[in-house]
């Protein structure tokens, strides 16, 4: 009797810790990494509507068709010391002050059909998380000055209704 109420106790404390890793695991803010994409001059173009990051070192963009054959295609891989500020736009082209793209493997195709586009950075290589990804129908479908939002919203303003 005793081993029933030991096992009931363990399988109830393994269920409250168990729903309590799940539930830590999904944001509670839907803000956390706030990110933004147009395309400016031909350019995909990212904006930051975050509050400032601590200093970061590595900074990635990739971008993956929607074809079950492909893997994703690195577009640029940079590092050195940046951080992120509200407000602040940045391509491949004109990266963050101090960053430094080592790799401009390929730019994101702006005629490819449905494509997810990807935006990762952290303290390292082997320390990165991603920080906005975009499912785009067509790149050369966002109009000239519209932001497009992880959520799929469209603005005249790159951190549109974002706080």
């Amino acid at each position: 009797m005793f081993d029933r109420v030991r096992i009931r106790l363990v399988c109830c404390a393994t269920a409250v810790i168990g729903l309590g890793v799940l539930t830590s695991c999904v944001p509670s803010d839907p803000l956390v990494d706030p990110v933004s994409l147009a395309i400016v001059d031909g350019v995909p173009t990212f904006a930051w509507c975050g509050d400032t990051t601590n200093p970061m070192h590595y900074m990635g963009i990739e971008y993956r068709t929607f074809d079950p054959d492909t893997d994703a295609i690195s577009t640029a891989k940079g590092s050195d010391g940046f951080v992120l500020s509200r407000g602040l736009t940045f391509s491949v082209e004109n990266p963050p002050t101090g960053l430094v793209f080592s790799s401009i493997e390929s730019a994101a195709p702006t005629d490819a059909s449905s494509m997810r586009l990807f935006l990762y950075a952290g303290g390292g290589a082997d320390s990165i998380t991603i920080m906005a990804s975009f499912d785009i129908d067509d790149l050369s479908d966002l109009e000239e000055g519209q932001w497009l939002h992880p959520s799929g919203e469209e603005t005249d303003l790159p951190c549109g209704n974002l706080r």
